[in-house]
């Protein structure tokens, strides 16, 4: 689906690589590989001390309740991608469209969250929290600014297609880091 004249694709989940996780694997492989060293060494003669010895086989279990807790978070973020990307591809995800009511930008150093309100919906993003969804603020280089007009597919607060049209719109007021009064959603 090819975005309106003047808007251009800001992201897409279905053309996003299978492999969107690629830049955090080296954090998954690290315990893995801590885990595996160690346990090549299990042949090893432990120490003679009961204490020496519980110490290294706390550090072995320890390890892999590391790895175990890194294999599900890897897998809960999979299955949450697959189906955000099935929803989107099946086209029922819920859509909005036009100027933004509300823009609250994320600071270059970070320490806060992208706040962009559309059409009684509220979306909170950031560059600093991975998940299966939009995540790049107008501080690092993001599409969305405070006036731009946007189509977005999303689900929940989890924007699964954004299309921009940049300087389409008078600037959307900033709230504040607290986002837009609750009578916002209240009126839409």
């Amino acid at each position: 689906m090819q975005p309106p004249p003047g808007f251009t694709l800001a992201f897409d989940l279905t053309r996003w690589p299978d492999f969107w996780f690629a830049g955090v694997w080296p954090l998954y492989l690290f315990p893995a590989i801590l885990l595996l060293a160690n346990l090549l060494e299990w042949r090893r003669a432990l120490p003679e001390e009961p204490v020496m010895r519980w110490l290294i086989y706390g550090y072995r279990a320890l390890l892999a309740l590391l790895l175990a807790g890194v294999i599900v978070i890897a897998v809960v973020q999979f299955l949450e991608r697959s189906r955000l990307r099935a929803l989107l591809a099946q086209g029922e995800a819920d859509f909005v469209a036009g100027c933004l009511d509300y823009y609250h930008p994320m600071p270059e150093a970070g320490h806060d969250r992208e706040t962009v309100a559309l059409g009684g919906r509220i979306f909170r993003h950031s560059d600093f929290r991975l998940h299966a969804a939009f995540n790049n603020t107008a501080s690092n280089g993001g599409p969305i600014h405070a006036d731009s007009e946007v189509r977005l597919w999303y689900s929940g607060s989890k924007i699964l297609r954004a299309e921009v049209k940049p300087n389409a719109c008078p600037a959307a007021p900033d709230p504040g880091e607290y986002g837009p009064h609750r009578d916002y959603l209240k009126q839409n």
